[in-house]
């Protein structure tokens, strides 16, 4: 078992049924999970991994319910900008249409990354319209891979089309303790 103790937050942000804010707070956590959370004299003191927090802030993890991990790469393309959705689409598909592996991978982890760093933990990615969807069917799992490996949890979607219907893709359940307390 591992055991993660967060000590001296100057604010824990407990997202419960009270939205309390606790002043100076500590959280403890076994194999992921938060078992107690308020003052530091109250908590087991010692813990796998321990880290003071002091002037620091805890929140709960965001979740994005809605990206394309696969753009993250061509957002700045001169065509693309200034312009309305279809404009920006044609700019786009040639692009992603041909994307390789490789492509998809190291977007993949950069958009993890990206959202790690905005405290989003979980997301919901999916390709940008069911034209692309048989497509990204082939990287998904490389996608699924890529994310696991950067410690990110979520799921990938095929196709949000009302024609073809939503498959979801587990992309990760575990993160590592150095994660989980900007999750907590």
């Amino acid at each position: 078992m591992t055991t993660l103790l967060a000590r001296n937050a100057e604010v824990l942000v407990t997202m419960d049924g009270e939205r309390r804010e606790l002043r100076n707070a500590s959280l403890f956590a076994r194999d992921g999970v938060i078992q107690q959370i308020g003052d530091a004299a109250d908590l087991p003191q010692d813990a796998d991994v321990v880290l003071d927090l002091a002037g620091q802030i805890v929140l709960p993890g965001l979740i994005n319910c809605h990206h394309h991990l696969d753009q993250v790469l061509t957002r700045n393309l001169p065509a693309g900008q200034n312009t309305n959705l279809f404009p920006w689409l044609r700019a786009h598909y040639r692009i992603w249409g041909s994307r390789t592996p490789e492509d998809s991978r190291t977007a993949t982890i950069i958009g993890c990354a990206e959202l790690a760093l905005t405290g989003c933990t979980p997301s919901l990615t999916t390709p940008t319209s069911s034209r692309m969807a048989a497509v990204s069917m082939t990287r998904l799992p490389r996608q699924r891979r890529s994310a696991s490996a950067s410690s990110s949890r979520g799921a990938a979607c095929h196709s949000v089309s009302p024609r073809v219907g939503c498959r979801q893709t587990t992309v990760s359940r575990k993160r590592p303790p150095s994660l989980r307390i900007a999750c907590a």
